[in-house]
């Protein structure tokens, strides 16, 4: 379920793609140019993800040299040198299943329902070191290896999304998203603490486990005579009820604003994300305390007496025995990775500016960050195209792109932070490998749009911005106006 529903790209491109309807889901505040659009359902959007900050396929793999030229070797030197303390994989999809939008006065309406995952696994340093052992031959001396971290996170949600965009002002626009959330599964690793202790006098080698893992998904657990989890089959004998009329719910929130300056340049802030799920259907809880010593087998004796082939089959018990999970359901709340965007945009004339972008992501209790520079040309009536160059998930070359189409009232579009361009083929399956890419991701759909209007660079009085300006044709207002259409504004929106 999990391998065909992942989800999220970085859309660090698309945030400043205004002619595109789905820039509102990354800041709330876009005034699209169009009076009324409909998304296309099932096509308007389709989004796919992965990002990996540790290495790329070049990192750990090369050519190989002399009798192996014809081949590519593994290289766990080179892999390691390469890695973080605490390291991450995400891979994403996303798919809008209908929406539309509509203009109203100062006010721009939107609607949207879509089906949204994420699965992301963490990984220490450490756990790559064990190819080098547990002891060190120089100092004579054991070696501890935490391997800790160690864990994952798989997430799949319907959302369905309400939002509003207020013009405050003649410089300033706001906007908020309320959305519902529908838990479909889950599965959280919330604490992973594992090492590996190697003491000197006496020699020997402990394991300690203390792992906790929350899942939301039917299943039917193996028990041991001690009532310990030995393993899980899934049960999709009532999918309806389990993934789609269950109690797993929860909300969140988006919120945005696009500031116009009088000197040529328009400043962006938006989060989105900001929110959780409760999982109250399905639960299980698993918890795993273990602790395990080994001071090694006597291989003389085991040579002398064959019979001492338990021995090995009775560590491997040991083993067992020592890390199985119990299990205590009790319900559980998940957080939502929430995105925090910043950024700019530089009018250099009618059809062409540029953009930067901070986009930091927060999850695992921490704050990745990336950084978008971007050209955007209007050079046909109904084309855009941006060219972006992003540093993301530690490699700095990332070259992305976009593209916008408009035939009548149908809008075709393709978006990517980053599309690889070095390949290699795996001989046995075929398939085209990303040799130094971190980051892979695309974003297409298509929609109908109708009333759109081109507002000139100078109608806007040079603070231009890809959206009509709804004060271009009205006279300047009055501060007394303008305080009183502040306090109906706020109003509204229930302040």
């Amino acid at each position: 379920m999990f391998s065909s529903n992942f989800n999220f790209a970085q859309d660090n491109t698309l945030y400043f793609m205004h002619d595109i309807p789905q820039s509102i889901s990354l800041n709330p505040a876009v005034n699209f140019r169009c009076n009324f659009y409909i998304e296309v359902p099932l096509l308007s959007s389709l989004q796919f993800g992965y990002n990996n900050n540790g290495f790329g396929f070049n990192d750990f793999i090369h050519r190989g040299t002399g009798a192996r030229s014809d081949s590519f070797v593994y290289d766990p030197v080179k892999l390691s040198s390469t890695l973080q303390k605490i390291n991450f994989i995400r891979t994403d999809l996303g798919i809008n299943l209908l929406g539309f939008g509509f203009r109203r006065g100062y006010y721009y309406f939107s609607f949207s329902m879509s089906n949204r995952s994420e699965g992301i696994l963490t990984y220490g340093k450490d756990l790559l070191l064990l190819k080098d052992g547990n002891w060190d031959l120089t100092s004579g001396v054991g070696i501890t290896r935490d391997l800790g971290g160690i864990g994952i996170n798989l997430v799949n949600y319907t959302q369905i999304s309400f939002g509003v965009s207020a013009q405050v002002d003649r410089n300033l626009r706001v906007g908020v998203r309320l959305n519902y959330l529908k838990g479909t599964a889950n599965l959280t690793t919330t604490k992973s603490d594992l090492s590996l202790v190697t003491v000197t006098s006496p020699v020997s080698v402990a394991f300690n486990t203390d792992i906790e893992l929350n899942a939301s998904m039917p299943m039917n657990l193996k028990r041991d005579s001690f009532s310990r989890v030995e393993g899980f089959n899934p049960n999709f004998s009532n999918p309806i009820h389990d993934f789609i009329f269950n109690s797993n719910r929860g909300v969140s929130v988006d919120a945005g604003m696009i500031y116009r300056t009088d000197y040529g340049v328009d400043l962006m802030a938006s989060i989105v994300d900001l929110g959780f799920i409760y999982w109250s259907s399905n639960i299980e809880n698993f918890e795993s305390k273990g602790y395990f010593q080994f001071n090694g087998i006597d291989l003389s004796n085991y040579q002398i007496n064959s019979n001492n082939a338990d021995l090995i089959r009775q560590l491997k018990d040991s083993l067992n025995n020592a890390f199985k999970f119990y299990n205590n359901p009790q319900s559980y709340t998940t957080y939502l990775t929430t995105k925090i965007f910043a950024g700019a945009i530089f009018h250099i004339n009618e059809k062409i500016f540029a953009s930067i972008l901070n986009k930091n992501l927060v999850f695992n209790s921490a704050i990745h960050s990336t950084l978008t520079l971007a050209v955007n040309d209007h050079f046909m009536k109904n084309f855009e195209g941006t060219i972006s160059l992003s540093a993301m998930n530690n490699n700095f070359l990332n070259t992305g792109f976009g593209l916008m189409y408009k035939i009548g009232s149908f809008q075709i579009y393709f978006v990517s932070d980053n599309i690889p361009v070095t390949y290699i083929k795996d001989s046995g399956t075929g398939l085209l490998i990303p040799f130094e890419a971190h980051t892979m991701d695309f974003h297409f759909g298509c929609n109908l749009t109708f009333g759109c209007k081109t507002v000139s660079y100078k109608a806007r009085g040079k603070t231009a911005i890809p959206c009509p300006d709804v004060y271009a044709k009205k006279k300047p207002m009055t501060k007394k106006s303008k305080v009183k259409r502040k306090s109906k504004i706020l109003e509204w929106m229930g302040f």
